[in-house]
């Protein structure tokens, strides 16, 4: 994924330079390169030319594309064949050696050295069909996330820690995670799990990291909060828990036996509020991943996390679940997409309240083309009334915020109330798991109203490769003159690159 700056300088003015995809592939240790024709390409950090001998034989088309009614990403994955006739491809494919290779795909004109090349895609192969020597085989380049996901959060209570004691009530706990906890998590807390329990202690997993601020932490049973005389609080170091402790003989019993023990504390990333979604999602990336520093690309994250300031965290993860899915359930609250398309994971603010609108669409000065048909919203999918529950009470398993917008406090539901006619349609509530504050809730069903509430006209635009620097998510105003439209809010919400044309969807985030 190009950085901002990075994305300035990929601007392939010349309408009659040669477009080429290329494909670097390794094969048992030997790299291969590909490309549609014979190319020859320098290399300016290794001062020396890179020699394309391989060749596609089908006309590839990278398209990327996300739907804003849910921030689904679509996972690239192309088809092409190559022909080779330097390298013996069944004998190697009798070996897998072929299979599970990694790619790296780019798209780039004779004018470019392959340091300024435009990076695509970047991950395994998985062949369909190879023939005879000499012959095309097919295979498909798919994306490598399954390689790099890990389980979110990492620690799980099991038989295997030698600090566990199997004995009295530990043993249910057994195959719990421990929470990991984001922003300042308010009464009555989330639970915590019990992993030490002998005759004289008892010791509760508060969560996978040191608490830095212990300000305002309660500790509560059934609710109800336990003054912290009756117990003590300690960090493991080496196994990276706080922890609770408290004396069975005494306090055990009359505080904590048989109740249900929750903790409210401030969590990672706090500081004088909960964190952003942007500043969380980073830390995921960094700490519980697998992915490369080189692999996070974290000057995109700060610097859509600025757009996304307003949106505020505060949950605790205790679930054997994934880092990318924890982070795509996210997105599914929040107002991002979590691109890993080409070959750093990010993510793209896509509140079109807080995305700039620096890039002007005008067919006259960037050759667009509009391609004929304009998708328009249907009715069913529109609603003049949104809903949103928020504050979830995860002890006792339900909501204690609920915040609605319609015709009376939001322009965008007034706007459609009045086209249809007053009729009020009312959305079920979004369920807001990661939201604890009114401020936040707010803005997200103000986000949803230009995506349920706006009438959606949905155009694409064919251009010249001058138009590259836009990417998903991007912010553009688009003057169209036939249609009546001058300067109006459009976002980008598929990409299609092939050697000849640009291909743009965009979708309006503002009435017509």
């Amino acid at each position: 994924m190009l950085s901002l700056t990075e994305k300035q300088k990929i601007t392939f003015a010349n309408e009659y330079s040669e477009k080429f995809f290329i494909l670097f592939f390794n094969i048992s240790s030997i790299q291969k390169n590909y490309s549609h024709d014979t190319i020859s390409i320098y290399d300016n950090s290794k001062n020396s030319w890179f020699n394309f001998i391989g060749s596609l034989t089908n006309e590839l088309k990278f398209d990327l594309s996300f739907q804003l009614e849910n921030n689904s990403y679509n996972m690239p994955s192309i088809p092409l064949s190559i022909i080779e006739d330097r390298i013996d491809l069944i004998s190697l494919a009798k070996s897998l050696a072929i299979n599970f290779s990694e790619f790296e795909l780019y798209f780039i004109t004779n004018e470019l050295s392959i340091d300024e090349a435009l990076p695509l895609m970047k991950g395994i192969v998985g062949i369909d069909q190879i023939d005879i020597i000499n012959e095309p085989y097919s295979m498909s380049l798919v994306s490598i996330d399954d390689k790099y996901d890990k389980v979110f959060p990492p620690l799980i209570l099991s038989t295997t820690l030698s600090w566990v004691n199997l004995t009295n009530d530990a043993e249910k706990y057994i195959g719990e995670s421990v929470p990991i906890v984001y922003g300042f998590i308010e009464n009555p807390g989330f639970p915590i799990p019990i992993f030490y329990d002998d005759l004289t202690t008892r010791k509760w997993a508060i969560c996978n990291h040191q608490i830095t601020d212990l300000s305002g932490l309660q500790i509560l049973a059934d609710g109800v909060v336990i003054s912290n005389s009756f117990y003590t609080l300690n960090y493991d170091s080496v196994n990276n828990v706080h922890q609770l402790i408290v004396d069975v003989n005494t306090n055990y019993q009359t505080y904590f036996k048989g109740k249900k023990i929750t903790c409210v504390c401030k969590g990672l990333l706090y500081n004088s509020a909960n964190p952003s979604i942007g500043n969380v999602v980073l830390h995921m990336l960094q700490n519980y991943s697998n992915l490369d520093a080189s692999l996070i690309d974290t000057q995109g994250i700060n610097t859509h996390s600025v757009y996304l300031s307003i949106y505020k965290v505060a949950r605790f993860f205790n679930s054997s679940s994934t880092v990318f899915e924890t982070i795509k359930e996210l997105s599914s609250e929040f107002p991002f997409i979590f691109s890993n398309s080409g070959f750093a994971k990010t993510i793209i603010c896509v509140d079109s309240n807080y995305i700039p609108y620096t890039f002007e669409l005008l067919k006259y000065k960037h050759w667009l083309e509009r391609i004929k048909g304009i998708r328009i919203s249907k009715h069913t999918s529109m609603y003049s009334k949104l809903n949103a529950k928020y504050k979830y009470d995860a002890l006792n398993n339900r909501w204690k915020g609920y915040d609605f917008i319609d015709e009376a406090n939001n322009t965008n539901c007034a706007n459609l109330q009045s086209k249809i006619g007053g009729l009020v349609k009312d959305k079920e509530p979004f369920e807001l798991y990661s939201v604890s504050e009114y401020t936040t809730a707010r803005s997200i069903l103000n986000y949803k109203s230009i995506i349920h509430s706006i009438p959606k006209f949905i155009m694409t635009y064919k251009c010249k490769h001058n138009c590259i620097v836009l990417e998903l998510g991007d912010g553009v105003l688009l003057t169209d003159e036939e249609l009546n439209i001058y300067r109006k809010k459009f976002i980008v919400i598929d990409k299609n690159i092939s050697r000849d044309f640009i291909y743009f969807t965009i979708v309006n985030v503002e009435n017509l």
